[in-house]
């Protein structure tokens, strides 16, 4: 499934071990060595370099994660990569046509309102219904709730305890163009990737 062009991995990571991140800026600096330096921020925000793993099982489930992997063809092609965590809490049931969500307040809207990386959302359902959505704004109603403006209406009501999780997604590409997997089994294997988010301004 494409989301603004762009495929979405739905594959959940592996958290036994924990996530390595490396952060970086595109940086041009002019120092003379007689003052201050002068440091130009090229992109206007950073990237992100994280490092996940799977541990897949069967053997169709291996020939599918392959198939996803050659289609990206090495660092060429961009997806989206869904954090998986309940980054956004749904405190307030969701109408079909509701343009807004209320979450619990965890200062979105005073610190990353519709930012780049912070504003493309998964809502995943235990039904296993997933709804795409980007962020536009946010407002904190109270101490304990804001608001979360959404570019487009669910199109389904839903209740909170509904709603398994409201990860956030970045979009990345593949840090390598060779990836090993590691076959413990003829039908178990392990897969490490290192990812690097990319911007996401489409």
């Amino acid at each position: 499934l494409d989301y603004r062009g762009y495929p979405v991995l739905l594959t959940a990571t592996n958290w036994t071990e924990d996530v390595d991140t490396d952060y970086a800026r595109k940086l041009n600096e002019l120092d003379f060595l007689t003052g201050r330096r002068v440091i130009d921020d090229l992109s206007g925000v950073g990237t992100v370099r994280r490092t996940h793993r799977w541990l897949i099982t069967g053997r169709a489930a291996i020939t599918a994660f392959r198939s996803w992997l050659a289609a990206r063809a090495g660092r060429l092609t961009a997806f989206w990569m869904p954090s998986f965590q309940s980054d956004l809490k749904v405190v307030s049931p969701i109408g079909a046509f509701d343009s807004a969500i209320t979450v619990e307040n965890r200062a979105y809207a005073a610190n990353v309102p519709a930012a780049i990386g912070r504003r493309d959302i998964l809502i995943a359902t235990t039904s296993g219904s997933r709804y795409y959505r980007r962020i536009t704004g946010a407002t904190a109603l109270s101490p304990s709730t804001e608001s979360i403006a959404i570019d487009s209406v669910v199109g389904a009501a839903l209740l909170p305890e509904q709603i398994r999780h409201v990860s956030f997604m970045k979009l990345v590409r593949l840090d390598s163009d060779a990836i090993e997997i590691a076959h413990q089994t003829d039908d178990t294997a392990e897969v490490s990737i290192s990812v690097r988010s990319i911007r996401d301004d489409t």
